[in-house]
């Protein structure tokens, strides 16, 4: 990690300070309380057989990668010119921009169908020792290799609402935003699970 990288989480974790305790045992020695946002760890113990739904957040991400590398896609709706063998037609691919909300069931979405654009992604290797930033709205999907760990500072929210792209194919949306009993169990404080 690079000092433009410590300068960038360093900002970043500004956004989620809490309260403070001045001169704690010490004077001039500030405590602060990280609790605005939340810090995870991503630990990849599988090859990645399929993609993540290009999707956005509600919030800002800086993850740092610990070990083992992350391929992060940014989406972009393509604005330009199309015609006959044009770039765009090489390049872009027809998607359903679909805004989602949470609800009461963790893992569990409303999904409200917006507008439909052609799409193109720009890819983004990142290895040990790297860090990258994913805003709020931005549309990304993440592939991660085996036995990668990434730690993932995330700031307080910023909207309500985020985005998802669903491939079409022949006039019909795809669904890929799909969440199935085994995703998202939770495993007790402590418990590590079988492999």
């Amino acid at each position: 990690m690079d000092s433009m990288d410590l300068k960038q989480l360093n900002k970043f974790i500004e956004s989620m300070k809490g309260g403070s305790i001045k001169n704690y045992i010490l004077e001039g020695l500030t405590s602060t309380l990280i609790d605005q946002g939340s810090i995870r760890l991503f630990e990849s113990s599988r090859h990645q057989t399929r993609q993540i739904t290009p999707h956005s957040h509600t919030y800002h991400l800086f993850c740092v990668v610990l070990s083992g590398g992350v391929f992060k896609k940014t989406w972009t709706l393509y604005e330009g010119e199309f015609g006959e063998r044009s770039e765009a037609d090489f390049k872009t691919d027809e998607f359903m921009l679909s805004t989602i909300e949470k609800t009461d069931k963790f893992g569990k979405y409303k999904k409200t169908n917006e507008s439909v654009g052609r799409y193109f992604n720009r890819i983004a290797k990142f290895n040990t020792g790297n860090c990258y930033e994913i805003k709020q709205g931005e549309i990304h999907s993440i592939d991660f290799s085996k036995d990668a760990v990434v730690l993932v500072f995330q700031s307080p929210e910023v909207e309500e609402i985020s985005q998802v792209i669903e491939p079409i194919y022949e006039g019909e949306v795809i669904e890929t935003l799909i969440t199935e009993d085994w995703m998202f169990l939770k495993q007790p404080k402590g418990e590590v699970e079988d492999e």
